[in-house]
């Protein structure tokens, strides 16, 4: 199977991410989702993880 970097967050397995990326389309499109988005998809506890995974990240990346 292909994984994706979705599944390297904490909360997102195979399942997950594959609903993630149906829903949403992309790891782009899960990137600039609100935690709102997520949320609807995988519920809100792994929703808030994939959020701030991305926005964590980018803050790191900034700060550079």
């Amino acid at each position: 199977t292909l994984q994706t970097e979705l599944e390297e967050i904490d909360s997102v397995g195979p399942k997950r991410a594959k609903d993630l990326l149906e829903k949403l389309g992309s790891v782009r499109a899960v990137q600039g989702a609100t935690v709102e988005a997520i949320s609807e998809v995988i519920g809100w506890a792994a929703g808030k993880a994939v959020w701030e995974y991305f926005h964590d990240a980018e803050n790191e990346r900034q700060a550079q």
